[in-house]
């Protein structure tokens, strides 16, 4: 239960220490109706680099 009490690593004590508390409505974000029509898109995660100029990991196997 909610106390208000600003202690370390609670939403409060983030707001009590000046920062900005974001609380997730979800935690898995993943657009999992949308992964099926990514195999369609020709591209292969290897080839992918990011912005930085580093390379992206190979990506991970669905889950069916």
């Amino acid at each position: 239960m909610p106390t208000g009490i600003p202690k370390e690593g609670t939403d409060i004590g983030a707001i009590a220490m000046g920062f900005a508390s974001v609380t997730p409505l979800t935690l898995d974000l993943t657009a999992y109706h949308v992964l099926s029509d990514l195999g369609s898109w020709g591209w292969q995660p290897h080839e992918l680099s990011a912005a930085n100029g580093t390379a992206v990991p190979h990506a991970m196997p669905v889950p069916a």
